[in-house]
């Protein structure tokens, strides 16, 4: 019978298992002792035994504790403590942590072995980082032995012997590796343990230093604490007792500055923050030390972070937190605004940029957001650059979120540095008023933000100031390509409209300059297109088996990347650049050339293209591509926009205003739209035909016109020439012009005339249709000068036997408006408007806007006639018969009414217009004809004559013609040393000192390379000073220059006592001759003292040293010099005129004495240098020959002509004083009028006096003038004055020299010619000049009510009216050496 077996008792089961587990201890202590010949899996295995056999032992069991001994000691070596595996490592340290609960509460080890142990713990828990491992369950239940045990108690006594500084480095280690493995992945398993060992750390701890404070807050300092944080948070929270002291004594020290390592030493401020943020009641204490660090800190870095740390505070939305702070500590806010004045440049622009912050902080208390506002709109003068662009950057942020706290002061002052003097702040603030101008267009509608035009205007003014600041310039321009001036968000419509009401707001000169920019990127757009058709032809040539079709077609190719290139501002490699581009066989980057060229491509295709050719054109040609393509994108007006703008041009006359501006300055724009504005020339409505052949006759050119219209468009055009207004008949001659072919276009335009000059007789009774029909013809000889050439006999006679002697009194008048076409003073009689009219019309009709075309032999008769004509009409003498067909009213023998100063007028201008259009074919007496029609009796006429003889120099300078500038600008010259008037002589002194520079620059530009030359440098004949040649001309032939018999005279009679005698005369009002050779000459010194002192002074900026000024003077001196050897030849060449070398003589001899005077002045009396000048000079061979003794040799000596003890006498302070102080860019409607004066500088009359107030005695042929008689009243002379007054005001430099007057309505266009390649981007940026904030212009000039004087003292006399002491004595200040060119920004403070 079988047994049955017992189970054994539990105490001998117990006993059993005991045993077991002594048995596998000693034997895993055995193995362990000495693992160099194990295996890792062995080595595994044993500690796997061990951790289970220890883990089933009870705490404190003698026998076991006995067993474990080896084990003790074989984990505790480096063996296993370092082992390579973790797998190793985790279950030594789950052995030894169950040990170390086996052997409680004693210790098994000495501190030096416990450091190494606690050392394993902290490496083997960071495993619990990832719960995805296979070992987390291991490392989680050694975690939660740890835990469970309060094992880290024992790591707290292990330093007690160290110094201070060296102590609790285990422990350290020990937290900052439960705080680093905690994440949001295993947040929900090791939270409870971690939070008990850290509360039992807090509970434990009899002093928590800084050491251990750093490694349990340490892990605040994360970007995202996240679950270490909110366990930290629940620490602080249940332990605030044990830990709030130790943490706010460690912060208060750091604060104070007394810590300077670690963390509390370098991120003190950071963890007040952040500890602030979870658990404010640690921290609120501290804020008045805070605020101590914000005031009193010499530590720059210590107060920047307090500075950081107290408006984060303050920023914090939760009221317990933000507003807490401010509660808890009122002068937090204080000390934080002050930090806006910080000695250092950093904070200073720290607290700028928070700006926008802090503003958005406190939007709900006005007055707390004012005045941050207030604190960063100061920081915009701050001396720091990165200071003041943090604030305009901060600024503008706070403009898009609040409008009411931009106040227009703040928009005044973030504008004005757009003038900063660091181009990385210019280009800053442009680019954030960009988007704050796209942002604030968003939210607001276009018919009521003036804020935001105000803004578009500043960035349109910005984008064009190209010369001023050409960085700035490119900045603004790429802002507004890229994200555009309004927010495209809005769709088309919106910003159609957006665009009309900017340009409504834009005055003209604004809108010239901005144009232009447009123009101009329309230009290389084009540029583009040439070049890359030129390429497609260069690639069809390469391919042909003839290798000469390939020569001819590189060489075109090579020009066009060589304008490329000069449009971008860089020429040598980057032109090379381009032709690898326009060469390359690739057809992806002639894809993104032809792209980029089209103005029909969108703004994400261009920027497709833009992408596409750089990344296929390589690293060598990226830049040059990249700087092609910016220039290249699609335009700042998109098609859309444009076709929106067309479709509601009828309801809005803001879109039609867009419209013309952009048909006239980047007409390319519209080539897109052919059908719409065709559409527009057919309609039925007559205003709105004659606005669609307004926009035709500027875009024409760019439309694809097909030839099926053709029919259309002549019977439009025709409808508008015979029953249209004046404008309309204008527009619609160059639409035929632009749209038609050439050869339909003459022949269409020849019917028209022909119908139009018979029809001419039958309008006499209505001066309105009369006006109507001669524009049909003026326009056709303007615009289509070879339909004009059959028309020109008839009409030339039809005007001169016809129309002038026909007595057109009785007809139906002029309107008002027409009347005063190209007047600025008071209306003429209906008779004379008309004639004037006529006359008008007539110089038009010969004066081709293109360039001058091959004249008939009929043709150049009627020209000859109509010269003829108009130099008659020019004549100053009041009875001379040809005024009698014009019914002049009022006193002929005064010859100061209206009346025959519109006649004067209309025959000067059209003199002008001739010789711009002829220049070539003017004889020698037409030209002083045109010189001498500048003496009118009325200083309205001058002014408006000087606008116009501007216009020629403006014109022949841009056209590349040099010399035929310098002849017109010595007319110039002329005048402004004859005119009484100061605001004409400023006028003509800012137009002349333009044309200088631009003269000179233009001559160094096209000056050989000289550089082994003696002399390099432009020749004489190409520089400005050559106006002196036509000057000394003009005054030789003057009829008031005297004779030698007439100096000898009045030598004579000065001497005999004669003066006296003269006196009593002129008191008596009964005239006499001058009685000194002074008196006779002084005006002439005016005239070349003025001429003299433009040309010699040196430009702002450059010292009066005399090399400087012998470097200017040089050219004149020796001009003036080779003149004393000429003489004046007789029109047909054929010999000399007598006494013509004495009268050239004697004009040189006065300049050459008024030249050396202004040196001495310039120099303090320094002799200058004597210089070289290349080449010879090449005197105008019309008027001036070389004299020849009897045996045809140049005479070795010429005598002195002036009288013997004749002194220059030069006007002090000079005209470069006087007027150098004006702003050159004066051009608001309140600029101060022309003063009207009774009579102006022509020949010398009764009731002139000279410089010395002597009344001189009347030229032969003309009448005593009546003093004091006034051309207009004052309220309709000076409105119109300013017009002209505006125009004659050049800019510094050359701004403005041509697109200014360009952008005036005129019937007098300039021709339709592109400026030169050194003036196209320079014409446009000088016409933006602002006026100041009290409307009036910035630096004006004498005013006409400073110059009081007896009018008789400012008429009728070469010579200029001195101002008076008190007028000057203002300008006594500035030196004369420099005529002071203004800030080239200042142009900005206006458009704010």
């Amino acid at each position: 019978m079988a047994r049955k077996r017992v189970a054994p008792a539990p105490t001998e089961a117990s006993d059993d298992a005991s045993s077991r587990s002594q048995v596998t201890l000693r034997d895993a202590g055995k193995l362990l002792c000495d693992i160099r010949d194990k295996s890792k899996d062995v080595i595994l295995k044993t500690l796997k035994q061990a951790e289970m056999a220890l883990s089933s032992s009870q705490q404190a069991d003698p026998a076991v504790c006995t067993a474990s001994a080896g084990l003790c000691h074989a984990l505790s070596s480096d063996a296993l403590l370092r082992h390579s595996s973790t797998e190793v490592q985790l279950y030594t340290a789950c052995c030894l942590c169950h040990l170390l609960k086996l052997h409680a509460p004693e210790c098994p080890y000495d501190n030096a072995t416990l450091k190494r142990v606690f050392l394993l713990f902290s490496q083997v828990l960071g495993g619990l980082a990832d719960p995805a491992s296979p070992l987390f369950s291991k490392h989680l239940l050694l975690l939660d032995t740890l835990h469970e045990f309060k094992c880290c108690v024992l790591a707290m006594d292990l330093d007690l012997d160290l110094p201070e500084v060296q102590r609790d480095e285990v422990l350290c280690t020990f937290i900052s590796s439960l705080l680093s493995s905690i994440n949001d992945s295993n947040e929900a398993q090791v939270f409870p343990s971690m939070l008990g060992m850290l509360c039992t750390f807090a509970d434990q701890a009899d002093l928590i230093n800084l050491r251990l404070l750093e490694a349990l807050l340490k892990p605040l300092l994360r970007p995202a604490p996240g679950a270490a944080g909110r366990l930290l948070v629940q620490l602080l929270g249940l332990k605030l007792a044990q830990l709030a002291p130790s943490i706010q004594d460690q912060m208060a020290e750091s604060m104070a500055g007394r810590t300077e390592a670690g963390v509390f030493g370098t991120y003190c401020m950071e963890l007040l923050y952040q500890v602030h943020c979870r658990v404010p009641r640690i921290t609120t204490p501290l804020l008045p030390t805070l605020a101590d660090v914000l005031a009193t800190s010499a530590d720059e870095a210590r107060r920047g972070a307090a500075t950081d740390v107290a408006a984060r505070l303050l920023l914090l939305q939760e009221e317990s937190l933000g507003a807490g702070a401010q509660a808890a500590c009122p002068r937090l806010l204080d000390c934080l605004l002050a930090r806006y004045s910080d000695t250092s440049a950093g904070i200073r622009g720290a607290m700028a940029a928070r700006t926008p912050a802090l503003a958005a902080a406190w939007r709900d208390d006005a007055g707390l957001a004012k005045r941050v506002t207030q604190h960063c709109v100061d920081r915009l003068m701050d001396p720091d650059e990165r200071v003041r662009l943090a604030a305009a950057c901060a600024l503008a942020e706070v403009g898009l979120a609040s409008q009411g706290l931009l106040t227009p002061g703040a928009r005044a002052a973030l504008a004005g540095r757009l003038r900063d003097r660091r181009p990385a702040v210019r280009r800053g603030v442009a680019a954030a008023l960009a988007r704050l101008c796209r942002g604030r267009s968003a939210e607001a509608s276009p018919d009521a933000r003036e804020p935001v035009l105000r803004l578009a205007v500043l960035l349109c003014v910005a984008c064009a100031a190209t010369r001023q600041d050409a960085e700035l310039a490119a900045a603004a321009t790429e802002q507004l390509c890229l994200h555009g001036l309004f927010d495209p968000g809005q769709g088309p419509g919106a910003v159609a409209k957006w665009w009309a009401r900017l340009w409504s707001v834009l005055d003209p000169a604004q809108r010239a300059a901005f144009g232009g920019v447009v123009g101009a990127k329309c230009e290389f757009q084009a540029r583009l297109a040439r070049g890359v058709a030129a390429a497609s032809q260069h690639s069809s040539a390469s391919s042909a088996p003839n290798p000469l079709g390939q020569v001819r077609a590189a060489s075109p190719l090579a020009q066009h990347a060589q304008r490329l290139a000069a449009a971008l501002g860089t020429h040598g490699k980057a032109a090379e650049s381009i032709v690898a581009m326009l060469e390359s066989r690739e057809r992806a980057v002639m894809r993104s050339l032809a792209t980029l060229s089209s103005s029909r491509s969108t703004l994400s295709q261009g920027l497709e293209a833009q992408a596409e050719l750089i990344r296929r054109v390589g690293t060598r040609h990226a830049d040059v591509a990249r700087a092609l393509a910016m220039q290249a994108l699609p335009n700042l007006i998109s098609p859309e926009v444009l076709g929106q703008a067309l479709e509601g041009q009828e309801a809005d006359e803001r879109f039609r205003d867009l419209i013309r501006g952009v048909a006239a300055f980047a007409p390319r724009l519209l080539g897109a739209h052919s059908a719409p504005l065709l559409a527009l020339l057919a309609s039925d409505d007559a205003e709105v035909a004659e606005f669609g052949a307004q926009i035709l006759a500027q875009a024409g050119r760019e439309l694809e016109v097909p030839a099926d219209a053709y029919p259309q468009v002549k019977a439009s055009l025709r409808e508008i020439c015979l029953h249209g207004t004046v404008a309309g008949v204008k527009s619609a001659v160059r639409a035929a012009v632009a749209l038609l072919p050439q050869e339909e276009a003459r022949t269409m335009l020849s019917a028209l005339g022909e119908e139009v000059v018979l029809s001419i007789p039958g309008t006499l009774e209505d001066h309105k249709r009369l006006a109507t029909r001669l524009k049909v013809i003026s326009s056709i000889g303007r615009s289509a000068p070879q339909a004009f050439n059959g028309l020109a006999p008839r009409f030339v006679t039809l005007v001169l036997d016809e129309l002038l002697p026909a007595d057109l009194s009785r007809g139906r008048p002029l309107d008002a408006a027409s009347s005063q076409t190209g007047l600025s003073w008071d209306s003429p009689s209906p008779q004379v408007a008309i004639k004037a009219l006529i006359v008008k019309s007539l110089t038009q009709a010969f004066s081709p806007v293109h360039a001058p075309h091959e004249l008939t032999p009929t043709h150049d008769a009627a020209l000859e006639r109509v010269l003829t004509a108009v130099v008659a009409l020019t004549n100053n003498d009041p009875t001379d018969p040809v005024f009698d067909d014009f019914g002049l009213q009022g006193d002929r023998s005064d010859f100061g009414s209206s009346d025959a100063a519109a006649v004067r007028f209309a025959a000067a201008a059209g003199l002008v217009r001739l010789a711009r259009a002829h220049d070539g074919s003017l004889s020698r007496r037409q030209y002083s004809a045109l010189a001498e029609a500048y003496c009118d009796y009325h200083a309205e006429p001058r002014a408006a004559l000087l606008v116009k003889i501007h216009r020629s120099v403006s014109r022949f300078l841009a056209g590349g013609h040099p010399r035929r500038a310098s002849k017109y600008a010595a007319v110039v010259a002329m005048a402004g040393g004859a005119d009484p008037v100061p605001e004409n002589q400023a006028a003509a002194l800012r137009a002349l000192r333009a044309y200088v520079i631009v003269a000179r620059r233009s001559a160094a530009e096209r000056a050989p390379d000289t550089a082994g030359a003696a002399a390099p440098g432009p020749g004489l004949r190409d520089l400005p000073d050559f106006l002196l040649a036509s000057l000394v001309y003009i005054l030789a032939e003057h009829p008031d220059l005297p004779s030698a018999a007439d100096l000898a005279a009045a030598t004579a009679a000065a001497a005999g006592g004669a003066l006296a005698a003269a006196g009593d005369a002129d008191d008596d009002g009964n005239g006499g001759a001058p009685s000194t050779p002074q008196d006779l000459l002084q005006p002439f010194v005016h005239m070349l003292q003025f001429a003299l002192e433009v040309l010699v002074t040196p430009l702002a900026g450059e010292a009066t040293h005399p090399d400087t000024v012998a470097r200017c003077a040089g050219p004149a001196s020796k001009l003036l010099h080779t003149l004393r050897y000429c003489a004046v030849p007789h029109e047909d060449g054929s010999g000399l005129v007598e006494g013509s070398h004495a009268r050239v003589a004697l004009v040189c001899d006065l300049g050459l004495g008024v030249l050396s005077q202004l040196c001495s002045r310039l120099t303090g009396g320094k002799p200058p240098a004597p210089v070289q000048l290349p080449g010879g000079i090449g005197l105008p061979r019309k008027l001036f020959r070389l004299v020849a003794d009897v045996a045809g040799q140049r005479p070795n000596r010429i005598d002195r002509q002036l009288p013997a003890g004749f002194q220059i006498a030069l006007l002090h302070p000079g005209y470069m004083e006087l007027y150098g102080g004006l702003r050159l860019e004066a051009r608001d409607k309140k600029a101060a009028p022309m003063a009207s004066s009774s009579q102006g500088p022509s020949k010398r009359t009764a009731g002139s006096k000279d410089s010395a107030g002597r009344q001189g005695k009347p030229t032969s042929g003309s009448k005593p003038a009546r003093p004091g008689a006034q051309g207009g009243t004052p309220s309709s002379g000076r409105a119109g004055v300013a017009k002209h007054a505006r125009l004659a005001e050049a800019e510094p430099e050359g701004h403005g020299l041509m697109q200014s007057l360009r952008a005036e309505s005129d019937e007098d266009e300039l021709p339709e010619e592109g400026p030169a390649e050194g003036l196209g981007a320079a014409g446009t940026a000088g016409a933006l000049r602002a006026p100041s904030q009290d409307g009036t212009p910035s630096g004006s000039g004498p005013s006409p009510s400073s110059h009081s004087e007896d009018p008789a003292q400012q008429t009728n006399r070469p010579g200029p009216a001195r101002p008076p002491a008190r007028v000057t004595s203002a300008r006594r200040t500035r030196t004369s050496a420099h005529l002071d060119d203004p800030d080239p920004l200042a142009l900005y403070s206006g458009s704010a």
